[in-house]
């Protein structure tokens, strides 16, 4: 007769903290799909107010540039007779030939050669950083791997692990490490202790991965394109399209300015045009010659 199996001390505990560890996964997958569907939200949002403004934007501060560079002739008379005194005083300054280039004397020494350029910085890491990846790759390398997905895990950690090591991160590398030693696959063997040790560090993981996902949140609540956003919600409430008015108010604002532009050009005085240049006396037309009379006519 087969005696009966009695739970022993350990797997009643995990089982407990099992179910504790289902409860927590189903809490960590809706808080996921909340910060996912947010940032899904804003992006689109952002993309669709990035298509409808940006554009008019540019457009009114091409406007405002070219009144910009008209309007201080029309308002202020002063300034531009002082700045027509001052081209013209510039002018010649302009046209004035340049100053011969003097010789260099010959009895000066030779002129130093141009200083070499740096030499690209070599990767030379510190010996406690060499002894840091070592420690890091004896604890989490694939190859110490139980089955493909410790495997993977390990790959994934692996890869973090030599971009820090490459940029010489030291405390992005003790990092890692730290987190592979609090990581559920970190744990080897099998029984009901090291099962447990496994589900006790996946709800912490869960717990860790909760408030790291409420801080993001937050992070995007507390963004312009979120406060945007939400009063395009509520204007959507009352059934205004918040984005059209902003549009509506923008285009009224460039025909002013299309209108303010037309009437700075009209008020400009017309471009006088130079006299041409004189013919020099190789390009002057010869007149022409009359024939002679002939001898005894």
């Amino acid at each position: 007769m087969q005696r009966p199996h009695r739970p022993t001390p350990e797997e009643k505990y995990l089982e407990k903290k099992r179910a504790e560890l289902a409860v927590l996964e189903n809490r960590l997958a809706d808080r996921e799909l909340e910060l996912e569907t947010l940032r899904g939200g804003l992006m689109a949002f952002e993309k669709h107010y990035q298509a409808v403004m940006n554009e008019k934007y540019a457009q009114l501060d091409a406007l405002y540039a070219q009144i910009y560079e008209l309007l201080p002739l029309r308002s202020d008379p002063s300034a531009s007779q002082g700045s027509e005194q001052e081209k013209a005083a510039a002018k010649p300054q302009a046209t004035a030939a340049p100053s011969p280039r003097r010789p260099r004397p010959k009895n000066l020494p030779p002129r130093p050669p141009a200083p070499p350029a740096p030499p690209q910085p070599e990767f030379n890491p510190a010996e406690m950083l060499k002894r840091l990846y070592r420690d890091v790759a004896k604890a989490l390398h694939p190859d110490f791997a139980e089955g493909d997905d410790n495997r993977q895990h390990r790959h994934q950690f692996m890869i973090r692990a030599n971009e820090a090591y490459e940029a010489s991160d030291e405390k992005k590398l003790l990092a890692i490490l730290q987190e592979w030693e609090h990581h559920p696959e970190s744990v080897r063997g099998s029984g009901a202790g090291v099962d447990l040790v496994r589900c006790i560090r996946k709800i912490d993981w869960c717990e860790l991965r909760m408030v790291q996902i409420d801080a993001d949140i937050q992070q995007l609540q507390a963004s312009p394109t979120f406060n945007m956003k939400l009063m395009a919600d509520e204007a959507a409430q009352f059934e205004r399209d918040l984005l059209g008015e902003m549009t509506q108010r923008l285009d009224e604002e460039i025909a002013a300015a299309t209108a303010q532009l037309e009437d700075l050009k009209s008020r400009q005085p017309p471009a006088v045009l130079a006299p041409p240049a004189p013919a020099s006396e190789e390009q002057q037309p010869t007149p022409p010659t009359e024939a002679c009379p002939p001898n005894g006519g």
